[in-house]
């Protein structure tokens, strides 16, 4: 995995200022040495982390990525020159229902600017969905409630043939994902940018191999995709 495409799996942009690589390109004429992974949690960090880092695409090295945000840096050095980590609690009333989640990050405090900015890599659970099995009734669901997986199988297995399974954003009622039973077949069509989704097609023939996290497609020849829909087929037997 190559740190161009590290980077862009990790937003292509630092996470403090916002300079993006390619504007780093276009003024330095390189990206080298300019740009970092900061772990938000360092206690987290592989003891092998430097071989790691530089082997080829694997899920072990998309795991370790994503424990870190991206910095140039400039910013990295602030960040531990402040060394201010918090931990918190964020709670969302939507709907008559409370969720909450604990996060931990860092500060980075601009007193110029008399403003702060927290640093996490955690998914934001708390985050509204609307979903739907069929034609039965909707209902308002929670990042937190489909993280593990389970809301989703469970909804998934009420299928019947010709039936879809749909989740939508609450907030702007896009489709994220819908998931239709054509005999014993479940056809997947996962809008790019839902997190809550994660495919390993490291067993399909080279030069088709490709890993899906975080609402990004990362595939072993160094592209990386971050819009459109991606469609997965599974046998309904392989379900849990």
């Amino acid at each position: 995995m190559t740190k161009e495409q590290q980077y862009k799996y990790k937003g292509n942009r630092c996470s403090i200022c916002g300079m993006t690589v390619q504007e780093m390109v276009s003024r330095y004429g390189t990206f080298s040495r300019m740009f970092e992974l900061h772990h938000i949690d360092p206690d987290k960090k592989d003891s092998n982390y430097n071989n790691l880092i530089k082997q080829n695409l694997s899920a072990k090295q998309l795991d370790e990525i994503d424990k870190c945000i991206l910095l140039c840096r400039v910013c990295h050095g602030v960040v531990h020159a402040q060394d201010v980590k918090i931990n918190g609690e964020i709670k969302l009333s939507f709907n008559g229902r409370e969720v909450s989640q604990k996060i931990s990050g860092w500060l980075v405090i601009d007193q110029k600017k008399q403003s702060f900015q927290f640093l996490c890599e955690e998914k934001l659970l708390i985050e509204p969905y609307v979903d739907q099995v069929a034609k039965q009734s909707k209902g308002i669901i929670f990042g937190v409630d489909i993280n593990d997986g389970n809301h989703l199988i469970s909804q998934i297995k009420l299928l019947k043939n010709n039936e879809s399974y749909k989740v939508w954003k609450a907030e702007t009622n896009e489709l994220m994902l819908q998931v239709t039973r054509r005999d014993q077949t479940l056809i997947f069509e996962i809008k790019i940018a839902f997190r809550f989704c994660e495919l390993d097609g490291s067993g399909l023939p080279k030069g088709e191999r490709y890993w899906y996290r975080n609402g990004i497609i990362l595939y072993e020849n160094g592209e990386v995709q971050t819009e459109g829909v991606l469609i997965n087929h599974l046998d309904i037997d392989y379900l849990p």
